[in-house]
């Protein structure tokens, strides 16, 4: 029997360990589609970074904020899972923005060229877990995406802002 506990503990030191089964779709887990609930868009001047965090409910397939001062240039960037409930019923998704001060040096999901001081107009969207996009969000600056073709077929549209508190 001896020799049975040294993968064990090979495998716990080196990093891998046996994952318990999660709950199978049907088995008490959420399969609707996911619906924003909130949507925030903050900008730290002082180190010069945008975060966003929307929040769903139910599990995503990921997601995608564009975002634009004029309607002409026009970021792009992923929203990606960061916590998800086991049962399915919620999904929150992340992305954090370093400044560049020249537009060139735009990178998507990493870096963009708004800065804190520019009134920002938003378009988020959120897939379903078979890549469809599932519901989408604008918010910011108001009537920018008015002006803006090609944007994504969504079947609902809201001004999915948190409410404080």
């Amino acid at each position: 029997m001896r020799w049975m506990i040294a993968p064990v503990v090979w495998a716990s030191l080196s990093g891998c360990a046996e994952l318990a089964p999660g709950p199978l779709v049907g088995e008490d887990v959420v399969t609707d589609p996911p619906a924003l609930r909130c949507v925030q868009v903050r900008c730290d001047p002082g180190r010069e970074r945008w975060s966003i965090e929307v929040s769903a409910s139910a599990w995503t397939g990921g997601g995608a904020l564009l975002w634009t001062v004029d309607g002409q240039w026009i970021e792009e960037h992923p929203l990606r899972s960061v916590a998800a409930a086991a049962d399915g019923s919620s999904d929150l998704l992340a992305l954090e923005l370093d400044q560049v001060g020249d537009w060139r040096a735009f990178q998507t999901g990493a870096t963009t060229a708004m800065s804190c001081d520019d009134a920002v107009g938003w378009w988020v969207y959120l897939y379903d877990r078979d890549g469809q996009i599932a519901t989408c969000a604008s918010g910011g600056s108001a009537g920018v995406w008015d002006r803006v073709d090609g944007l994504p077929d969504c079947p609902s549209i809201s001004r999915a802002l948190c409410r404080p508190g």
